[in-house]
């Protein structure tokens, strides 16, 4: 963190000469570039000292916690020799990768992309302002103005043809850039930091790798992924953001006259009461086609009701009347076929009347 607040100092010094020079650059040229520079410059400044303050009351205040003793705890001495305890010390155990993934190589950045836990003394607003992710945010669009005023100020100076002014303009525009490389180098590491990118980048690296080693056996690869501080701080909105209470509105209900009831108001009279008309009520002749006398589910009195018709049906209620089967059968008389012969046709086609019988031949 010694990097950070040197750098944060130096945001807040560049303002100092900045100022005059950018302030000379305007009123000779008549341009408002670099001058506008002053703005984003101011803001840095500012911010970077709020940073300072913040980090200056956090630092005294966990200075002070630590050397304030406990009341009310007596804190005896604990023999560590291993003669006296009998206890031989236990050798350290080696580093694990799964564990230095994430955690080598990051050092300090590791720790300025961690969240700071709100203190009880430390206002919400005040944790949020210091909070990582607002802090780089805060650093790209501090560089991103500076550079807006930068690009116009090289084109503005391109174009005049002063010497002097543009040489004005080169010191003033000094500042400028040692401050946006500040915030961009600033914005640039928090970013790898809070995302953990080294840790991503030795994990990546350490899946194209057997997971156990071949020599001893022993696991190698890391399980699971390095732990990324900033999806921490998204998934407990509470170190993020802060604390807001807003007091119920209570909105006073409207006072409603009194409604009176239509018999009150005289045009219904007491002791009357409504009744369904005759067209309105329902019609047992049509609705027993549908629906039997026993299912209606209607208010209507059984006797005031006058009885139904039967209900249709397609079977007759009575049978047909059929003839019996022991009835006589009348037996229709028997007519007898005759088969006439070719003899027979042949005498009764010929025209010469008969000479002989029926029974005697014709010739001898």
């Amino acid at each position: 963190m010694a990097d950070a607040r040197v750098a944060r100092i130096v945001t807040a010094a560049t303002f100092v000469p900045a100022f005059p020079l950018c302030i000379a650059h305007g009123v000779l040229s008549h341009n408002p570039v670099p001058a506008v520079g002053l703005a984003p410059l101011a803001f840095s400044a500012a911010f970077a000292i709020f940073l300072l303050s913040r980090g200056a009351k956090t630092t005294t205040s966990s200075r002070k916690s630590q050397k304030q003793p406990e009341h009310g705890h007596h804190h005896h001495h604990v023999p560590t020799d291993p003669e006296v305890t009998g206890l031989s010390p236990s050798p350290p155990s080696p580093p694990s990768p799964a564990s230095s993934v994430a955690g080598e190589g990051t050092g300090h950045d590791v720790e300025a992309a961690e969240p700071a836990e709100p203190s009880s003394h430390e206002p919400t607003h005040t944790a949020f302002l210091t909070h990582p992710i607002f802090v780089f945010l805060v650093d790209v669009g501090l560089a991103a103005a500076l550079m807006v005023v930068l690009v116009f100020t090289w084109i503005r100076t391109r174009q005049s043809y002063s010497s002097d002014l543009a040489m004005l303009a080169s010191y003033a525009t000094m500042p400028l850039l040692i401050n946006f490389s500040i915030h961009l180098f600033l914005a640039t590491r928090a970013f790898i930091a809070g995302l953990a990118l080294h840790g991503l980048i030795q994990w990546t690296a350490w899946q194209a790798v057997p997971p156990d080693c071949p020599h001893c056996g022993l696991r190698v690869r890391p399980e699971s992924l390095p732990v990324i501080p900033w999806l921490q701080s998204v998934s407990a909105p509470k170190r993020l953001f802060p604390r807001i209470s807003v007091a119920a509105l209570r909105v006073p209900r409207p006072s409603l006259t009194s409604f009176k009831s239509p018999s009150s108001w005289g045009v219904v009279p007491s002791g009357w009461t409504w009744k369904t008309p005759a067209w309105l009520q329902p019609r047992p002749q049509y609705t027993s086609l549908f629906v039997s006398n026993d299912d209606r589910d209607d208010d209507v009195d059984d006797d005031a009701v006058e009885t139904p018709h039967p209900r249709y049906r397609d079977d007759p209620d009575e049978p047909i009347a059929t003839p019996s089967s022991a009835a006589a059968v009348v037996a229709s008389p028997v007519v007898e076929a005759v088969v006439v012969g070719k003899k027979d046709k042949k005498g009764k086609n010929s025209s010469s009347p008969a000479i002989f019988g029926d029974d005697e031949a014709g010739w001898p």
